[in-house]
Formats: structure tokens, C-alpha cells, sequence
């Protein structure tokens, strides 16, 4: 009587290339993703007006007292940020978050011979709708 062939190594272990080779490629296409996400955000972070905006917010008693200290901001900020070296514009809203409570921060502003110019830095609570009004003090 003739024996069955056995299978090669390849002919029993296809299968698992298969399911390894498509996870890779979505792990891959996952992580460029998020390296996109932030380069993204990481610019818009790391600019003058929204920095200067954060000090103005965390130095703020009314904002301070209300959704507690530290304040911290979100990762997710949408609008737009358009900046070189000596003028630009940004237009940006900024979700923030302290230990009590949550709030989000609405900006524009102006960068005009390097320097920023705010229009609107306002900071608005969650838990009650109130808006606070940062422009005292600020260019």
C-alpha cells in the first residue's frame, strides 16, 4: 500500500504567513497614520500662539479654581495655523482639562513682524457655559 505524502513545511504553515503578513501591514499602515497625526498636531503644539495661549489659561485664578490645576491640554485641536517666520494666522480651538472639570479654549490671532496679536482668547466651561475672557493683559 502507498503512504500519503506528507506536506512540506510551506503546505502546513502557509496559512500563518498569511494572517502575520496582513496584521504587519495593517500594524504598518496604523503607526504611519499616527506618525502623520503627529507631525500635525506636534506643529500646531509647538507654535508661539498656542503656547502663549496655554501660559495665559493656566495663569488665569477664574480657570485655575474652576477646572482645578494642573491644566492640561488635549491632544485633538482643530482649526487651522498658518505661521513663518514673521506673520501667519491662527484660528484654533483647544480642548483643556484639569483635575475638576473640562473646558475649551477658542484663539485667534494675528503674527504680524513676529509677533502675535490675539483677537479672540476665550475659555469656555463645560460644566456651567460660561466664557471667560482672556484678553486682559495679552496682545
Amino acid at each position: 500500500m502507498d503512504q500519503p505524502q506528507s506536506k512540506s513545511w510551506w503546505g502546513r504553515n502557509w496559512k500563518w504567513f498569511v494572517h502575520i503578513g496582513g496584521l504587519s501591514s495593517l500594524a504598518l499602515l496604523l503607526g504611519f497614520v499616527a506618525l502623520i497625526i503627529n507631525i500635525v498636531f506636534g506643529k500646531t503644539r509647538s507654535s508661539d500662539a498656542y503656547r502663549q495661549a496655554l501660559s495665559k489659561v493656566r495663569s488665569t485664578l477664574a480657570i485655575v479654581t474652576t477646572i482645578g490645576s494642573p491644566i492640561q491640554d488635549g491632544y485633538i485641536t482643530s482649526g487651522s495655523l498658518n505661521e513663518d517666520e514673521a506673520s501667519g494666522n491662527a484660528d484654533l480651538t483647544i480642548p483643556i482639562s484639569g483635575p475638576k472639570g473640562k473646558a475649551t479654549l477658542y484663539l485667534k490671532a494675528t503674527k504680524s513682524a513676529g509677533a502675535w496679536s490675539y483677537s479672540k482668547l476665550v475659555v469656555q466651561l463645560d460644566q456651567t457655559g460660561e466664557r471667560i475672557n482672556l484678553l486682559n493683559g495679552i496682545k
